[in-house]
């Protein structure tokens, strides 16, 4: 019984007693508070059953109470209704009016055999006179709408006065010569060139301002050889031109309010329209107005080495949302003006995406700049479209392509293009022999 194991597992064996003994205590008070509740429910539900006894015999009171309310209740009702009849019995006799109609049938009423309205004849009448009177209307005001667009057509020369705008090439100013009306002046002048008489064209509105510079294709760089890089170094014939076309701009900008102005070349040297738009919006820029070009020249141009700039990203760039705005304008080199070139993609489908948010990006330019210069290259069948996004148009046009200049000056106008300017390109003067 000493050894230590004994005593060990004695010891256990009186913790696992002590244990039950704990464990079988908490039982027996767990059902006594089991039973202490079942005892107060039971109570409870006694009382309960008390209350409701003395509830059903108190309602059982109010039953017969309620019925003999409703039998009270019943009789009233019938009493109330059978004295309504008879009021309303007393107030038809009082009134004729509200007594029942004594009347007969004396004879049946047959059914017509044809309608009695609408009248046919009458109505078809009063509808022909209705719609006679309705078409003179329409008529005399289709007339009258026609009548207010010829007005609109006709030269506001008459309405409105002209800018007297002096020349910067030391020359009297000449009067404002009709939009598609070109005015030749030679390559190399020894005199001030004397402006012919202006010929003014049925229904075509004079534009605003002095416009007869003239460019001569001599003075114009190759900028297709491979040789040709950087800037562009114009001759005095260009920079006259260019003070010309300035001219006619603040004339355009003072009575029109142009802002926007398309420059596109029908013919001529492959290089005529950008060296145009270098010339006008780097004399722009030295005046102090804030100028930028547009590239809309998707078929390539050399502004970009006219500019001196580098081949980067442009306005394809910027409408397909790649690049933005300070990484896409750059400055020219020789000038203050900014240049937006076309982009690195010249692809059909960058080309339909640059040309349905060309709006948009005119319309901001337009808000920012001075002078928006649009540069369209050589004109194409897009041209147009590119075009009528301007407020006025310099066409470049050689002078035996007169007859062409004149059809694209009639299909801008009839696009709402108002204020187009055709600016002839002649060819240089060949020096002489020396023997005559």
């Amino acid at each position: 019984p000493n050894h230590p194991k004994m005593v060990a597992a004695q010891n256990e064996l009186t913790n696992v007693d002590r244990q039950i003994r704990g464990e079988a205590l908490k039982i027996v008070d767990g059902l006594e508070e089991q039973a202490n509740i079942a005892a107060a429910r039971e109570e409870s539900l006694r009382s309960s059953l008390e209350e409701l006894k003395s509830r059903e015999t108190t309602a059982n009171l109010d039953e017969v109470k309620l019925k003999a309310l409703e039998r009270d209740a019943a009789a009233d009702r019938a009493l109330l209704e059978s004295l309504l009849n008879r009021y309303a019995d007393a107030s038809a006799r009082q009134e004729v009016s509200a007594q029942p109609g004594m009347a007969r049938i004396i004879q049946q009423a047959g059914v017509p055999t044809s309608p009695s309205f609408p009248k046919i004849g009458p109505t078809v009448g009063l509808t022909s006179i209705a719609g006679l009177a309705l078409g003179l209307g329409l008529a005399f005001l289709f007339e009258i709408m026609s009548a207010a667009q010829s007005l609109n057509r006709l030269p506001m020369a008459d309405a409105m006065p002209k800018p007297q705008v002096p020349s910067v090439v030391h020359e009297p100013p000449p009067p404002a010569p009709v939009r598609h009306a070109a005015v030749a002046m030679p390559a190399r002048p020894a005199a001030p060139p004397q402006s012919p008489p202006p010929q003014r064209q049925q229904h075509t509105p004079p534009a605003a301002g002095v416009a007869d510079a003239v460019l001569p294709v001599a003075v114009m760089p190759s900028i297709a050889s491979e040789a040709v890089a950087g800037p562009a170094v114009y001759s005095a014939e260009v920079s006259a031109a260019a003070n010309r076309l300035l001219t006619w701009f603040n004339a355009a900008q003072k009575s029109y309010g142009a802002k926007v102005i398309g420059i596109t070349s029908l013919g001529g040297n492959f290089a005529d329209a950008a060296v145009v738009t270098t010339a006008l919006v780097r004399t722009t820029s030295n005046t102090g107005k804030r100028t930028i070009v547009v590239d809309a020249a998707s078929n390539g141009s050399c502004l970009e080495r006219l500019f001196g700039l580098p081949v980067g990203p442009g306005l394809v760039d910027l409408v397909s949302g790649s690049a933005d705005f300070t990484r896409v304008i750059s400055r020219d080199t020789a000038s203050g003006c900014h240049l937006l070139r076309w982009g690195m993609d010249r692809s059909a489908h960058a080309q339909q995406i640059a040309e349905s948010n060309l709006q948009y990006v005119l319309q901001a330019f337009s808000g920012v700049y001075d002078l928006t210069v649009m540069h369209c290259g050589e004109a194409s069948s897009r041209a147009p479209e590119l075009l009528t996004k301007c407020d006025a148009v310099l066409l470049l046009s050689p002078g035996h392509r007169k007859r062409d200049a004149a059809i694209a000056v009639n299909m801008l106008q009839s696009s709402g293009v108002e204020l187009v300017q055709v600016v002839r390109l002649d060819p240089p003067a060949l020096p002489r022999a020396a023997n005559g």
